[in-house]
């Protein structure tokens, strides 16, 4: 099978998703249930290729999940993202695209976050994220978008614990954001999860140069398994996902790179710690 013809993350995540929904039922119970052949459940399980969005509801129901529940809208919106790819369309910008993010963050065994202007969405405070958010939406989209940046880095960072590389450009932590109360505070809490146990933090000092300063804000997604790694990235205006290998591999070396001349955690620490007493 050539690369291209090989399934995107998003369809295999999708596969793996439905399958955990079956439970206990076997194939042929599934097919009796839902009402379709169950080797056509078995290719969807499988990630050969995706149910439409409509098919995606109707087994979510029958299956007895909440239509209102998180991930079923997730899943929904994830198989209208693999039908607009599937149609040569680019994915919808807004909600279907974000659940898609979602949905791969709650499946991934490991990320890597390179963030060259901001504090990173994983490790940002309350204050800080409403700050942001406050500079492009009025409430209760502020308080909408808070609460779900902040369920995200409880799933990541305390509920599930998984291995995370996070790589700061110098300029970010010296960004006031909110004020100097917010900035000294998203500092301190920058320094507790520098300090847990499954995270490795380093800051990409401004004597990096170029190196530095030519890089593109991005999280990659790892998994064990058959799903293949996925880099997400995002603009003002936009955002993208790289699925294809051969890309991400480029995007990956890159990150390398910058975590190579990056200062070591012990000394990040120390950075962040100078920062607060300033």
């Amino acid at each position: 099978m050539s690369q291209e013809n090989l399934p995107s993350a998003r369809v295999l995540l999708l596969g793996k998703e439905l399958r955990k929904l079956r439970g206990t039922l076997t194939l042929r119970e599934a097919g009796t249930r839902l009402g379709i052949d169950f080797s056509t459940i078995r290719r969807y399980e499988q990630g050969v290729f995706a149910p439409d969005p409509e098919r995606v509801t109707l087994i979510l129901e029958r299956y007895g999940e909440r239509l209102d529940g998180p991930t079923a809208i997730g899943l929904v919106n994830l198989a209208r993202d693999i039908q607009n790819l599937a149609k040569g369309a680019a994915p919808l910008l807004g909600p279907p695209l974000f659940a898609a993010l979602v949905e791969l963050e709650r499946s991934a065994t490991a990320v890597q976050i390179y963030e060259a202007t901001l504090v990173p969405y994983l490790a940002q405070t309350e204050d800080y994220a409403r700050a942001l958010f406050s500079l492009r939406h009025t409430e209760p989209e502020v308080s909408k978008r808070v609460r779900e940046r902040l369920m995200r880095q409880r799933d990541i960072l305390e509920t599930r614990r998984i291995p995370a590389d996070i790589l700061i450009y110098e300029a970010a932590l010296r960004g006031v954001v909110g004020g100097s109360r917010v900035w000294r505070s998203q500092l301190r809490r920058l320094l507790e999860i520098a300090n847990m146990r499954q995270v490795t933090m380093r800051v990409l000092p401004f004597a990096a140069g170029a190196a530095a300063a030519d890089s593109t804000s991005y999280l990659t997604l790892k998994y064990e398994g058959e799903i293949p790694t996925v880099v997400y990235f995002e603009t003002r205006h936009g955002e993208s996902f790289v699925e294809d290998p051969d890309e991400v591999s480029k995007w990956e070396q890159d990150f390398e790179a910058l975590w190579s001349i990056a200062w070591a955690p012990a000394q990040t620490r120390e950075a962040i710690m100078a920062l607060i007493s300033e």
